[in-house]
């Protein structure tokens, strides 16, 4: 099994900057009251190259790995610049706005996003660029930050977030999938700076519906536990529909897949389209008589979808070679395809064939993960449950791409007998003593191993268990690649060794909130856990080494140089290499002597002293001296106990220093092979770092700010202009309000101040003029009444005066009146007018 190098390392462990990554809790985070709802899955630490982020409580922590090692006092490495800063805080990247508990982190496979998921809401951030964490700013910025579907992701009627996780097809890494509890799938294909994308999802899936159910709004539902969500996964490899199916694992342990799931933006890798349209031909070729309906309708619609994917590469092609193309119209990837659809059909459930074996425990467990493994032209499918029961099945064929109807009714190619088919291979227990109750209190999360596709790591209520399928896998490849029959790979499965388990991390019942292995030549091989109780991390001896997680009782003294297996994008590749088998030397069962064990092969890493070759290739060999120490070696040959017993010790000691020079020959290989990767890892770095170089240079930043700035200019002097000239030549017409407005006024002033004989001025000035009239025969009046002695009385007099004046008053009122409203008037006219 796998060597353990270190367990717990210095740079990792209390006190150290590392070890407060993750164990240090929040500044300005409250923990919620503690509830008994169910366990939801933990994924709060992601990786970036040598960068690590954590999720602890509503911060997300950075750091480098590089740095945290170079920077620790037990670290003896050359770096002493780094060393005299020592010690200093974490990062925590600048996001004021986060304001939910983070579940899960998942980085996009462009390493340009970051989602960040609670345990009900979803964001999303660009990430700093790469070495950004090695400078000294305590809180980086982050480019850009926003929430995602507040409408449907929210803590007050969002749901359960089971599985976040980036289409690995996805345009510029930026289509995030969110399966929740209730069984809907929604994707959204995000644009920066067009805030709907990242409000309204691109797509809305309903499990139910797609499976031909109804929802239940309201009481008890039987098929409720049956469709609730646990996980999902991509497939992996480019062959046939894998890359667009999204495997879909339910609490009971059924399996469905929906295929293909198309982004709105999305660019395939290169040849990918080539490879898929030669498929789809060949099954129309291979169409007959005999076939179903509804596979020929099925291919028809493959057809089209292919042949809309082809138009598009070709005006791609067309488009990037042409110079009549307008400037920054030219697409840069593919849409989804609208000529079929419009959501792909759920498939499943899967049937198993045959079906996998149940522990003895007194429990009801529930599933709680999936993954994805591609191995040639089969697949592998793993699935955990909450009780520790780990099921390995072989997926045959690839899932095909099957779209629902118009009237969005699940089709009859879903009949029972019609169900996709996966078999199972093997099953096995981890032991994780999670109790009867284990639906509720654990979650095991799947974690992939960086290196080789055939290592995979459990983490769970009891630590973190690593599991090898290397054995079955490869000879399971090498009975395909001699296309040998159904039975015969039966057979060969079945003599096969079983699936290996090792148990890394111990971790006293504190369920993993996150794990992640690490492969780097400075950093080494290692495996970092976090848990509630604090931080677990585990060094590996020899990740490459063919032999690291086979069971010893397997090996016999004769073996074969195999080269080691690399991971080539998501196919698994062995490189070309030479084999050196050795002549079948092995003795009897009953007269084997005790095996030497083999050497492990060595780690690249820097800080270890340069590779030795083995000194068992500059020894002399013992055989010579063996021969010449027995008595009838120059003697003629006869049969006897004695000759026979002479045949034996030299027998056995060129067995010795065979085994002896093999184990240095492979521990060479091996050393040759890691060199290789490295030096490939590092010319794929100067690549990238001299392609960003030649970008920067061929954008010539300065000439362009400049033209900028000038653009810009004579842009403000235009909207200048312009917005002066509608100032001054632009008429707007009046509404019909405005002009019934205008109408009255003209009116009025026409009954005040017009010249018609009935018009109030007029009335006003000929009341003026009476009254002045009216005045002086009223005094005289009065005096000659006064001369007349016993004429009026003087009370009725002065009742009449008094009278008079009142009505002088009133009318003099009248008129101030009149002229303040025919003031105010002309002022409206003449604003009308104006206007």
């Amino acid at each position: 099994m796998a060597k353990v190098a270190t367990n717990g390392l210095p740079w990792l462990s209390n006190p150290s900057t590392g070890y407060d990554l993750f164990t240090k809790p929040a500044a300005h985070f409250t923990p919620p009251p503690a509830t008994d709802e169910p366990v939801t899955p933990k994924r709060l630490i992601a990786t970036r190259a040598s960068e690590i982020y954590v999720g602890r409580g509503n911060e997300v922590r950075c750091a480098d790995l590089q740095d945290l090692k170079a920077r620790h006092p037990d670290i003896k490495v050359e770096a002493e610049g780094a060393k005299k800063i020592g010690h200093r805080e974490y990062k925590a990247l600048n996001l004021p706005e986060l304001d939910f508990e983070v579940k899960q982190l998942e980085i996009s496979p462009d390493d340009l996003y970051l989602a960040i998921v609670g345990e009900r809401e979803v964001a999303m951030c660009v990430l700093p660029g790469q070495g950004f964490l090695k400078r000294d700013a305590a809180r980086p910025a982050v480019p850009y930050y926003h929430r995602v579907g507040k409408g449907y992701h929210n803590a007050d009627t969002g749901e359960r977030i089971v599985r976040a996780l980036w289409h690995p097809l996805g345009a510029e890494g930026a289509s995030l999938i969110v399966l929740t509890a209730d069984g809907y799938i929604r994707t959204y294909d995000f644009t920066i700076g067009n805030e709907i994308s990242f409000e309204i999802p691109d797509q809305t899936l309903d499990l139910y519906v797609l499976n031909g159910k109804k929802r239940h709004t309201g009481g008890f539902a039987a098929d409720t536990d049956e469709m609730e969500p646990a996980s999902c996964c991509f497939g992996s490899g480019e062959q046939g529909w894998r890359p667009f199916t999204l495997y879909i694992l339910m609490r009971s342990g059924d399996i469905y897949a929906l295929s293909p799931l198309v982004p709105s933006r999305w660019l395939p890798p290169s040849g990918y389209i080539h490879a898929l349209s030669l498929d789809i031909t060949a099954e129309m070729e291979a169409d007959s008589d005999d076939t179903r309906p509804e596979d020929k309708i099925v291919a028809r619609h493959q057809t089209k979808w292919i042949n809309d994917v082809l138009n598009q590469q070709q005006n791609l092609l067309d488009a990037r070679n042409s110079f009549l193309s307008p400037r920054g119209h030219i697409p840069t990837c593919f849409t989804r395809p609208q000529v079929v659809g419009p959501s792909p059909e759920l498939q499943g459930p899967f049937l198993f064939e045959p079906a996998p074996p149940e522990l003895n425990i007194d429990d009801f467990p529930a599933g709680c993960d999936i993954f994805h493994l591609e191995a040639g032209p089969v697949g592998v499918i793993g699935i955990i449950y909450s009780h520790g029961k780990l099921d390995l099945c072989i997926e045959p064929e690839p899932i095909t791409a099957k779209w629902v109807n118009k009237k969005g009714k699940k089709s009859e190619a879903d009949k029972p007998d019609q169900l996709p088919v996966i078999a199972h291979f093997d099953t096995k227990d981890l032991q994780i003593n999670a109790g009867n109750q284990s639906q509720y209190t654990n979650w095991p999360t799947f974690t992939k191993d960086p290196q080789s596709t055939q290592l995979w790591f459990v983490n769970h209520i009891g630590g973190v268990t690593i599991f090898s399928m290397k054995p079955w896998l490869s000879k399971l490849a090498s009975g395909l690649e001699d296309e040998e029959s159904d039975a015969d790979l039966f057979q060969l499965l079945a003599s096969c060794p079983k699936t290996q388990l090792q148990t890394v991390i111990d971790s006293s019942r504190n369920p993993i909130d996150g794990c992640t292995v690490v492969y780097e030549a400075y950093i080494g091989y290692i495996l970092i856990a976090g848990h509630a109780a604090g931080l677990s991390s585990v060094e590996f001896d020899e990740p490459l080494a063919a032999e690291a997680f086979l069971p010893e009782d397997i090996f016999d003294s004769s073996f074969t140089l195999q080269a080691p297996q690399r991971l080539t994008g998501d196919v698994l590749a062995t490189p070309r290499a030479p084999r050196l088998t050795p002549p079948d030397l092995t003795p009897k069962p009953q007269q084997q002597q005790p095996q030497r064990a083999l050497s492990p092969a060595p780690k690249l890493s820097i800080l270890q002293p340069p590779y030795a070759p083995s000194p068992e290739f500059t020894q002399q060999s013992q055989l010579p001296q063996l021969l010449r120490g027995m008595k009838d070696a120059k003697k003629p040959f006869q049969f006897s106990s004695a000759t026979l017993t002479s045949f034996k010790q030299a027998r056995d000691q060129l067995k010795t220093e065979f085994d002896a020079l093999m184990s240095g020959a492979q521990e060479m290989y091996d050393r040759a092979a890691a060199q290789r990767l490295e030096y490939n890892k590092q010319l794929e770095a100067l690549h990238s770092i001299s392609s960003r170089v030649a970008v920067l240079k061929n954008k010539n930043v300065t000439a362009r700010i400049e033209a900028f700035i000038e653009r810009q200019q004579k842009m403000q002097q235009r909207a200048d202009a312009l917005l002066r000239k509608l100032i001054t030549e632009s008429v707007i017409g009046l509404s019909d309000a405005e002009k019934k407005y205008q109408k009255e006024i003209n009116g009025m002033m026409e009954r005040v101040a017009g010249d018609a004989t009935n018009a109030l001025g007029d009335r006003i000035f000929k009341v003026t003029d009476l009254v002045n009239d009216l005045i002086p025969l009223a005094h005289e009046s009065l005096e000659g009444q006064e001369e007349i002695e016993d004429a009026v009385p003087k009370e009725v007099r002065e009742g009449k005066i008094k009278a008079l004046r009142e009505m002088l008053e009133k009318e003099g009122g009248l008129v101030a009146g009149a002229r303040k409203r025919l003031e105010a008037l002309e002022i409206e006219c003449e604003r009308s007018a104006m206007a």
